[in-house]
Formats: structure tokens, C-alpha cells, sequence
């Protein structure tokens, strides 16, 4: 306790600093020890409830009976559960008033709330007449998630979608160059530019070979993470609430979600189902080493069927499709060619073209495959869409 008790502080005016006086409480703001310190502090919260729970009559919520779950926390942030009835607020009540002398951590009245479901008006009154704690509506939101009796509404993701949303800007932002938007920028430029409005653009399985990783099936890796923990029942609560309310002793590996499931357990299954064929009696066997992200995406990814690339990248003519959709072809098939021979450019020859320079040499590429490619007859209209780029 040493580094707690001997705190002191400086004063700094006009570019000097001047004395120091004693902290009598607290650490300084900002110091790396205290969120152990807090850390600490709170734990002996918890211990503090799950020893009253043990010892002096508390009924649980009806939904956290099985898993004994009474109070969550993260921080400051405290929310305690219980059944509606005085006897057991009164003891969580009793509990963290012993805690408050204890640490000196107090409730902040303005900032609580009681929710309830299905209690008398009678005893709504008693209990905001002992704890001074205002009645609260749903939804409240907890670290910023919406939380509600029932399913969340599109709505009221929106605040979480945003937030998602402004970190990938902002990590964007921080760790792709200007050279890097900027040429991504002119890749999607030329394509949208020489692409009809509203044609359907079909993303290839390209086998990873430009480096780009697919999100989907990077997003698939990283829920079986969750998947793996089930399969190996580990030592958290969220494991142990599935197993208390969904899986009730059934086999995870054959099984299928209720059809009133969440969205979010219904996808959780759905990936289970995709990664089946790596499990043997609950053990990932594609690695020796374990199931981890990376060699989930390596493994979903040889699961899907291998693409050719040469004829990607060539543009050999697809059969029985229309001019302007062969030439559409050709578009892809060029950029990809680009793509694939800046990559090998600024890994072997240390060499990064501009924007500008890469879109002319995928204009020219298209122009001279369409050349030698479109030996029959042309119809009027098509001369005045091809004209149009000059590849007549």
C-alpha cells in the first residue's frame, strides 16, 4: 500500500513547478496501478454478495437461477439482479451499504435506477422509498449496448452499427497510407467506369493469392472462436449460461437452434455447422496445435472450390453472353491482371506506379483484348458504346 499512501502532487505555473502536497486519497489520475487497484476492490464486492446470497435467504431472477448469476460489472459500471421481492434488495441493499463504509465507494442516487417486471405498484413504492432509486424504463443502455425485454428492434442497433462503422473509418484512417486509398480509389473508379450501371459484380475465389483476405469468411473464423469454446466447454460464464439454456446436456455437435432461437445463437449454429468437418469428438484436428482464427480462415478458405486463375487473369471469353458483357469481362479480367502485377512490382522491384499511370495501363489492356478478342460482327449500337472508349 505503500505507493497508494506516499502520493504526492506539484503544482506547475508559468512553466515552473512549485511544492508538492500529500494525496490523501486516490491515486493520480492517469497512474497505470489503478485499474488493478480498482480491480481488486470490486472483487471483494463480489465476494462480499456471493457469500450473503449463500448464508441469509435471496431468491435469484428467474432467468439467472441456473447460472446463480446476481450482479455484473465492468468498472463503475454495477447492474444486480434479483427476484421482485423486498427481502432480497433489501440484502443486496445491506451488502453494498457494508462496502461503501468499507471502501468509501458510494452509489451515486442520481444516476441509479430500479427496473422491474412484473411487481405491484405497493412494492415499487417501498423499495424507492428505501433506496431513493427512481423507477427506469426499457430500453436502458449498458457500455453503451441497448438493453431490453425481448429482441432489439433495427433501430435501436443503429447507435452500435454507427460506433462499428466510425472505428473502421478511424482505423482506416490510421493505418492505410494516402497512396494506398488513392490507388484502391482509381481500382474502383476504372471498373465502375467501364462496368454498365447496375450490373451485378460476382467477388471470385481467388485462393488468397493477391493477400486480401475475404471478410466473410474471415467473419466465419472468428465466430468458430466462440464455436471452439463450446466444443470445449470452457471455464466462462457465457459457456456456462449456453449450456444452462440452450444446449441443456444435448450434444453441441449435432446440434440444430429452436426456430424462435436469437439471431445471433441461430448464426452461431450456422458457423458450427460450416466448421463440423474439422471436429472429431470435440477437438479441432485441422492443427495440432489447437483451433485459433488464422487456421480456421486457412481452413474455410481450401474448403471452397479452387478458381482458375489463368483464365482470371487472360481473359478467355466466356461462352453464349452477350458483347457487352463479354467486355465487361474483360474489364475484370484486366484489373485483376493490374492488381496482381503492382502487387509483385512493390514486393520484387520496390516499385509503386501512380493512380493515373495503372488506370491508363488497365484502359489499354481492355482496348487491346478487345481487339484481338471480338472477331464477329458488330451491331450499330454496340459500335457507339465501344467508339465511346476509343476501341474502335
Amino acid at each position: 500500500m505503500t505507493c497508494i499512501r506516499s502520493t504526492s502532487f506539484s503544482l506547475c505555473l508559468n512553466g515552473s513547478i512549485f511544492g508538492y502536497f500529500k494525496g490523501k486519497r486516490g491515486l493520480r489520475q492517469g497512474d497505470p496501478i489503478s485499474p488493478l487497484i480498482f480491480t481488486i476492490c470490486m472483487d471483494y464486492l463480489t465476494r462480499m454478495i456471493n457469500y450473503a446470497v449463500s448464508r441469509w435467504p435471496f431468491q435469484y431472477h428467474p432467468l439467472c437461477k441456473a447460472s446463480k448469476l446476481n450482479h455484473l460489472m465492468f468498472s463503475d459500471d454495477l447492474l444486480m439482479f434479483c427476484k421482485g421481492n423486498a427481502a432480497s434488495i433489501m440484502l443486496l441493499l445491506r451488502v453494498f451499504s457494508s462496502f461503501s463504509r468499507a471502501y468509501g465507494l458510494s452509489m451515486n442516487s442520481s444516476k441509479s435506477e430500479v427496473y422491474y417486471n412484473g411487481v405491484g405498484q405497493q412494492l415499487k413504492d417501498d423499495i424507492q422509498w428505501a433506496t431513493g432509486f427512481v423507477e427506469g424504463s426499457m430500453p436502458f443502455r449498458y457500455l453503451g449496448v441497448p438493453i431490453k425485454v425481448g429482441r432489439l428492434t433495427k433501430s435501436e442497433c443503429n447507435t452500435i452499427a454507427e460506433k462499428m462503422v466510425s472505428r473502421i473509418r478511424s482505423l482506416g484512417a490510421r493505418k492505410i497510407s494516402y497512396a494506398g486509398i488513392t490507388y484502391g480509389m482509381a481500382m474502383l473508379n476504372i471498373i465502375e467506369s467501364l462496368l454498365l450501371p447496375g450490373t451485378r459484380l460476382l467477388c471470385l475465389n481467388m485462393r488468397g493469392c493477391l493477400g486480401i483476405k475475404k471478410a466473410r469468411v474471415w467473419n466465419y473464423a472468428t465466430v468458430a472462436k466462440l464455436v471452439d469454446w463450446i466444443y470445449g466447454k470452457a471455464d466462462r460464464f457465457w459457456i456456462r449460461w449456453i449450456n444452462q439454456v440452450y444446449l441443456k446436456g444435448r450434444d453441441w455437435h449435432e446440434y440444430e437452434p429452436p426456430a424462435d432461437a436469437a439471431w445471433s445463437w441461430k448464426n452461431i449454429c450456422k458457423v458450427k455447422n460450416l466448421m463440423k468437418a474439422g471436429y472429431t469428438d470435440g477437438h479441432w484436428t485441422a492443427d495440432p496445435r489447437g483451433y485459433s482464427i488464422r487456421n480456421g480462415y486457412e481452413w474455410l478458405r481450401m474448403q471452397q472450390p479452387k478458381q482458375d486463375w489463368v483464365n482470371r487473369t487472360t481473359g478467355a471469353l466466356p461462352p453464349k453472353v452477350c458483347l457487352k458483357q463479354k467486355v465487361h469481362f474483360l474489364v475484370l479480367a484486366a484489373c485483376y491482371y493490374q492488381v496482381w502485377t503492382q502487387r509483385n512490382n512493390v514486393r520484387m522491384n520496390h516499385v509503386l506506379l501512380k493512380p493515373d499511370k495503372v488506370t491508363e495501363h488497365i484502359i489499354d489492356e481492355v482496348r487491346s483484348r478487345i481487339r484481338r478478342k471480338l472477331k464477329e460482327p458488330v451491331s450499330s449500337s454496340d459500335k457507339v458504346w465501344l467508339a465511346k472508349w476509343g476501341m474502335l
